[in-house]
């Protein structure tokens, strides 16, 4: 009763500033469960229950990804915030730690898979285990057949190449995972969060609807649906402290943006700009993100972020950022990922 007298009162002052709750999807990525022999991709059970807990006092929406895929067509609506929970990958732990925990909880959740490693490794699931899995309602993608780090392999092949490899590779995944789960493969998640236009516009082709990356941030209607970015809850980041900052994060609409994910050369300047798709918000200062630089302060001009002068990146796998900070004080952020080549194949 305190809990839904506290939810009536903040609902009444939105009311009376004008204001509404922000409306925004953050999607959770997770790896593995309790497995301290790979602490930097493990999640521990006792914060999973603290992060459906914190999703449930909150009120959050828990949706799956068909749920998504309605946002983003337009055929369900979104008032405030709503929150996917995905698992990379497919390791035994996702079954044998995490299942019995969303299932007592009744959150629906997803699982990408590494196709090659079922049924093969033994830290894998098998499609035994999976097909249990989807029998009670969770949803599951690719996470490739043979997970690589596609993107790099443009340092000694070009697109044309890339494109026929990824293709062939993402084929042979769906046939197995079609074949076992007897269910259409329409959602697929970045080996690593490494992606390439290419890979984009293979997924298209193929009919894949949703393709997830490991860029950080919320995402509302309007984003590309094969750029979806994602919150990992690993290690420190899996803390309660880290998710309630996560959801201080507006979702932040790119008209386009410089550097583009076909790939850059290392060790050569780099320009970094944006369009802002939202141009009747007035943003007061914009900052720009490179790895391994943090940020840095850029100029607004309108709807126009760009950062003055050339960045040098040397890096072989480089996220770029935008944020900008509006009259309201909240900060509006978007990620995207560029490969970065020793010998560029492509003609940029």
């Amino acid at each position: 009763m305190r809990s839904f007298s506290k939810l009536l009162i903040l609902v009444i002052l939105l009311a009376l500033s004008g204001l509404s709750p922000a409306e925004k999807v953050v999607v959770f990525l997770y790896h593995r469960f309790d497995d301290d022999r790979y602490p930097s991709t493990s999640t521990s059970t006792v914060d999973l229950v603290k992060h459906i807990q914190f999703v449930r006092e909150r009120n959050y929406e828990i949706w799956t990804l068909r749920d998504l895929v309605d946002y983003l067509s337009g055929r369900k609506d979104l008032h405030r915030t709503a929150v996917l929970f995905t698992v990379d990958d497919g390791y035994l732990t996702a079954y044998t730690k995490a299942f019995p925990i969303f299932k007592s909880f009744g959150v629906p959740f997803s699982v990408f898979l590494y196709v090659e490693g079922i049924s093969k490794y033994p830290d894998y699931l098998t499609w035994d285990m999976a097909r249990e899995m989807a029998e009670w309602g969770v949803e599951f993608g690719l996470h490739s057949f043979s997970h690589c780090s596609f993107p790099s392999m443009l340092n000694k092949m070009d697109e044309g190449e890339l494109e026929g490899y990824f293709r062939a590779d993402t084929v042979k995944a769906r046939e197995i995972f079609e074949k076992e789960l007897k269910t259409s493969a329409l959602y697929y998640a970045y080996p690593y969060g490494h992606y390439t236009a290419v890979m984009r516009r293979v997924l298209k082709e193929l009919g894949f609807v949703l393709a997830f990356t490991q860029d950080v941030g919320s995402l509302k209607r309007g984003y590309d649906r094969f750029t979806l970015p994602r919150e990992p809850l690993l290690e420190d980041w899996a803390s309660v402290q880290h998710l309630e900052y996560i959801f201080t994060r507006e979702p932040l609409l790119l008209e386009e943006f410089e550097p583009s994910d076909r790939g850059i050369r290392k060790n050569t300047p780099v320009r970094i700009r944006a369009r802002l798709l939202e141009g009747d918000k007035k943003y007061i200062r914009a900052q720009v993100y490179v790895t391994g630089k943090g940020w840095l302060e850029a100029e607004i001009n309108g709807s126009e972020v760009s950062l003055k002068d050339p960045v040098i990146v040397a890096r072989d796998q480089t996220r770029f950022g935008i944020r900008v900070r509006s009259e309201d004080e909240k900060w509006y952020y978007r990620f995207w990922y560029v490969p970065v080549l020793d010998l560029s194949l492509i003609h940029i």
